[in-house]
């Protein structure tokens, strides 16, 4: 048996040697944790690793049956488009989307992520396996460096607690099967956590860079990182007042900021070359801004942007930006455009005080709900039709639940302050350090809205300190300490509670979630599938326009002209903007001789897209045919 240990270091920062603790005379001081040998642990974590592997193998399985894995949607698509127009090339946008015009105007969306799948493209050939396989290998190395994270400042047994939460916790799996970045900001979120702790005991201008190159590099996949370069400054601020020592400030928030700059200036350099305007990341900041503070905002990105149009993906943008120049009436670019929203959402802030508090509230409470907020796809609805992670019993609220008593455990620890100068006072300093870290990327995300994926990043911190509560409530219930072990897990319990209630009521759409699917059945070409769909659409909300338009359509084409017909005009009543039901319909009666009546619906598709060629086409087709009957 052997006792895991923890460096101890005094005031001033400088590591004590063990000989100075012999002559004080004092017991070498180690964590209370007694963990059999080295090789059993290493055993344990081959273990984790192992389960974590088998959970992912058999998720991909699933994965393979779904109907967006060869047809990625909305974000994921644009991901998709994006990464393989730069590695073969081939920048053709979908049939039914605008050209982003990617490689002329600022980058929009964040650059990490598209570069990141495209390397995957480029090694692996352009199948849709490969970005997921290499994501769940990610995961295995997140498990890995949570490991590291935990051993090095929190004990073994939390050290294997942590890896074995991050391990199985369904929606870590889950985000691994999207072509989406969550595994690449929690791998980079761990790696600066390591760095920057390891800085607090190697003072040195090579681990402060490091730490700002991986933080610029968290940057380019999600721009709402750099709010942590200053909550790591002002905690280094801390350190060197309560060590004693300035380098930790000068060091730390120098080499900080010259590595952040050094990650982020290929892409403002790119942005510069492609656009001549000052874009450090992305041009994005007004229309997500706005899109959480206007009149109809929910707390969620619900892809409107009330007076300016849809927006549902990054294909929508350069609509908007033709509606903010006939506001502005000028012609503006792509971040003049976005600097109009942003200005727009400041003033609405400040004019509707009340509701924008409202709306702050909602985010809080969306952010530390129990529900997994709807952003491409209604994730609660994924989950509870997937075999596997169904059947993984971990869930959010659990995982406040542990961090509150790991928390708990750590502050009884800071006031009772044992070994001042030891394990306990390092373990302070990096809980300190975690928390500003998490708490920055928290509030990074407040201002705009809510998603899964923009909040799973701090899960991985709530496992470190609920892991840390764990261990030592397994300690207290081997040493039979049963008032320390209720009370904590009575903290735990009386944090469960608040973050199981679900406070404003929100629930993801089940119509959503089916219609989504039938989008991507229909683009598989598997129409029965999709209309099954369509009818479970229908069936949980009978006002879904778009519904009645694709099940019309796809009658059409299966040539049941009078169902087909009768579905798109109950379409086009619920939903008369819509270009492509009042289109469809319009095509469907002219094809059945109604020519009359197929004009004002071929007008209607061409007001709300005036600059589409095909609807123009059909109605000057239909217009000469309706003249030569006159003339007749």
């Amino acid at each position: 048996m052997i006792e895991i240990e923890v460096p101890l270091y005094t005031s001033s920062g400088r590591k004590l040697p063990e000989r100075s603790l012999e002559m004080s005379g004092k017991k070498k001081p180690t964590t209370s944790l007694i963990f059999g040998s080295p090789r059993t642990i290493w055993i344990a974590l081959a273990v984790i690793l192992a389960v974590g592997g088998m959970l992912r193998v058999a998720y991909m399985g699933e994965l393979k049956q779904a109907p967006d894995f060869n047809y990625p949607f909305l974000d994921a698509e644009f991901h998709n488009y994006w990464a393989r127009g730069l590695v073969f090339d081939d920048w053709t946008t979908p049939r039914d989307k605008e050209d982003p015009r990617i490689q002329t105007t600022p980058f929009f969306r964040p650059p990490g992520y598209p570069y990141f799948l495209a390397g995957v493209y480029k090694v692996l050939g352009a199948g849709y396996a490969g970005p997921r396989a290499v994501q769940m290998l990610l995961g295995l190395v997140n498990v890995l460096l949570a490991f590291f994270l935990g051993r090095r400042w929190f004990g073994a047994l939390a050290a294997l607690i942590f890896a074995g939460l991050m391990s199985t916790y369904w929606i870590f799996i889950y985000f691994e099967g999207e072509l989406h970045a969550p595994v690449l900001i929690v791998m980079l979120l761990l790696v600066l956590t390591l760095l920057v702790g390891r800085w607090t005991e190697k003072l040195n201008w090579k681990l402060s860079i490091g730490s700002g190159l991986v933080l610029g590099l968290l940057a380019l996949v999600r721009p709402n990182a750099l709010l942590v370069a200053p909550a790591i400054i002002i905690w280094a601020f801390w350190l060197g007042r309560r060590r004693g020592c300035r380098s930790y400030l000068r060091i730390g928030a120098l080499g900080l900021l010259i590595g952040l700059v050094l990650a982020i200036m290929p892409a403002t350099i790119r942005n510069y070359r492609a656009s001549g305007e000052f874009v450090p990341i992305t041009a994005s900041l007004g229309p997500n801004l706005f899109m959480g503070n206007n009149p109809q905002s929910n707390g969620l990105c619900d892809g409107k942007l009330p007076g300016y149009g849809k927006f549902a993906t990054c294909y929508d943008w350069p609509a908007i930006v033709r509606s903010v120049e006939q506001k502005e009436g000028r012609q503006l670019s792509h971040s003049e455009a976005s600097g109009h929203l942003r200005r727009a959402a400041t003033r609405y802030m400040l004019s509707h005080p009340s509701h924008s508090l409202e709306l702050l509230g909602r985010r809080f409470l969306l952010f530390w709900g129990p529900w997994e907020p709807t952003h491409n796809k209604v994730i609660e609805f994924e989950r509870s039709h997937s075999r596997l992670l169904s059947s993984i019993p971990l869930h959010y609220p659990m995982m406040i639940a542990l961090a509150a008593m790991g928390l708990w455990v750590l502050f009884r620890e800071r006031r009772a302050k044992a070994e001042s100068t030891g394990e306990h006072d390092h373990r302070w300093e990096i809980t300190l350090l975690v928390l500003a870290i998490s708490g920055a990327w928290f509030l990074g995300i407040m201002p705009f809205f809510v998603a899964a994926r923009y909040r799973m990043p701090v899960i991985p911190f709530m496992m470190l300190f609920g892991a840390y509560g764990l261990m030592h409530l397994v300690n207290h219930i081997r040493a039979r300490e049963r008032s320390a072990a209720i009370m904590l897990s009575a903290v735990a319990v009386l944090a469960f509670i608040p973050a199981s209630i679900n406070f404003i009521g929100y629930s993801g759409m089940l119509s959503r979630w089916h219609f989504d699917r039938s989008i991507c059945l229909i683009a598989t070409g598997d129409m029965r599938s999709a209309q099954r769909e369509l009818l479970a659409t229908i069936k949980c909300d009978p006002e879904h326009g778009e519904a009645y338009i694709y099940l019309g359509s796809s009658l059409i084409m299966q040539r049941q002209m009078d169902r087909g017909i009768s579905l798109l005009e109950m379409g086009v009543k619920l939903e008369p903007e819509n270009a492509n039901g009042q289109y469809n319909l319009g095509r469907a009666l002219e094809v059945t001789g109604k020519v009359a009546e197929s004009e004002s619906h071929y007008l209607a598709a061409l007001r709300i897209t005036p600059d589409d060629q095909e609807v123009a086409a059909a109605l000057e087709r239909v217009r000469a045919v309706l003249a030569g009957g006159n003339q007749q």
